[in-house]
């Protein structure tokens, strides 16, 4: 997923091409192994957190539509 970096983080030096990064989904952190350095960047909607766990539009679909089709069975 893309995320928004803050203007201000930008201007760090050690943010440069090829450097080793660790990403945590949940708390909307890139960290720069090398300097120990995170980032917090702006998080992701829900929505598109959770089509992002469910691999992307297509499966995200399908799933929506099977709850969707699930709870028509129930009522």
């Amino acid at each position: 997923p893309a995320f928004t970096i803050p203007e201000d983080s930008l201007e760090k030096p050690e943010l440069e091409d090829g450097a080793e990064v660790s990403f945590d989904l949940d708390a909307a952190e890139l960290t720069l192994v090398e300097h120990d350095l995170t980032i917090t960047l702006e998080p992701l909607p829900v929505f598109l957190k959770e089509m992002v766990l469910d691999g992307g539009l297509v499966p995200h679909l399908e799933k929506r539509f099977a709850n969707a089709a699930a709870d028509k069975d129930i009522i």
